[in-house]
């Protein structure tokens, strides 16, 4: 669309510019050339006989112009420019017309795309570590589960330098996909998509926080390098699956710091969660598509907060470990 409009732009100034050459014509044609003289040539004298004496011919002197002719023939010619001229303005007005109302819009530019998706990206600091993540909700936070795993003191520093405290945290049984509850409302909700609708090769950008809050939001740029990916390999430490099993990779660049950050495509539409990786230039990321349908039943556990799951009591020497703040009588 911006290499028609341009294309556009350029014909207008084309057709301009042919006017300015035809009536510059025009005035050389009607009114400069008319009034110059014609060539005087001088008839050869050819030698007379003998005995007769030279008699040199009178150059031809041009007749003078008929100024009313001239004046004549220039309307005639006017009338019939003025009229192609008429028609030429008509058609630039429609075409102006058409591309100041026309519904197409324009595509903006990345930066302008990043300036936008910014705001809807937060940086995540827990008392061991730093994470990313990005708004889904007045209320809702999206990160990664390793980011809030065992924890529930979270500051979330929003794009503008604002920061609040949170406390509660919700995460995937299965997958590495995890939500924070904030209680002010929020604005620059991210807009969400599925991957799908994505394809292997198509440009994204990474916005997080590696290193933690000395780079927050930071901007990296790629594309993505592989679909449908399985990453769900058994930590040799702990035996324990990261849930990477549904995942898609891209080449933007990552580092610690930039868990739980958004992946965009180029649209500013936030398409999955970025987990880790390989390497900085090999990340593995969630799909947005495993909790898409899943918003409204996420708000629902957050502030249906008067229910828990009942647990088996523990017992110590046979006595009912019975405390008030015994952590196993609630849900985190």
């Amino acid at each position: 669309m911006r290499k028609w409009l341009e294309n556009s732009r350029n014909e207008i100034a084309l057709v301009l510019a042919i006017i300015g050459i035809l009536f510059i014509l025009l005035f050389l044609s009607l009114v400069w050339f008319p009034l110059m003289p014609n060539d005087t040539t001088t008839t050869v004298v050819e030698p007379n006989e003998p005995n007769e004496p030279n008699v040199a011919m009178e150059p031809n002197v041009p007749s003078e112009p008929n100024f009313t002719d001239i004046i004549d023939r220039y309307k005639k010619n006017m009338d019939m420019w003025i009229a192609k001229t008429a028609k030429l303005q008509k058609e630039i007005i429609s075409l102006q017309k058409e591309l100041t109302e026309s519904n197409i819009p324009v595509e903006p530019n990345f930066t302008d795309i990043v300036a936008k998706s910014v705001k809807s990206v937060v940086h995540i600091k827990c008392p061991r570590w730093q994470g990313s993540g990005f708004i889904i909700d007045k209320n809702i936070i999206c990160t990664a589960r390793h980011v809030v795993e065992d924890v529930e003191d979270f500051t979330i520093t929003f794009n503008n330098g604002k920061k609040v405290n949170a406390t509660k945290a919700i995460s995937d049984k299965e997958h590495d996909t995890a939500f924070i509850w904030i209680e002010e409302d929020m604005n620059n909700i991210a807009e969400i998509k599925s991957i799908k609708d994505c394809k292997l090769g198509q440009d994204v950008f990474i916005i997080g926080s590696p290193y933690g809050d000395i780079n927050v939001n930071s901007v990296s740029r790629g594309i993505i390098s592989g679909l449908d990916r399985d990453w769900d390999e058994i930590d040799p430490y702990t035996g324990e699956r990261y849930g990477w099993e549904i995942s898609f990779t891209s080449d933007s660049s990552a580092h610690p710091g930039n868990s739980g950050g958004a992946v965009f495509t180029m649209d500013g539409v936030v398409r999955g969660i970025l987990v880790g990786g390989y390497s900085p230039v090999l990340n593995c990321s969630m799909p947005c598509d495993l909790f898409l349908s899943d918003i409204e039943q996420i708000k629902l556990m957050f502030t249906m907060d008067r229910y828990q799951f009942e647990k088996e009591p523990i017992y110590s020497n046979s006595y009912y470990n019975h405390v008030e703040d015994n952590e196993y009588y609630r849900i985190k």
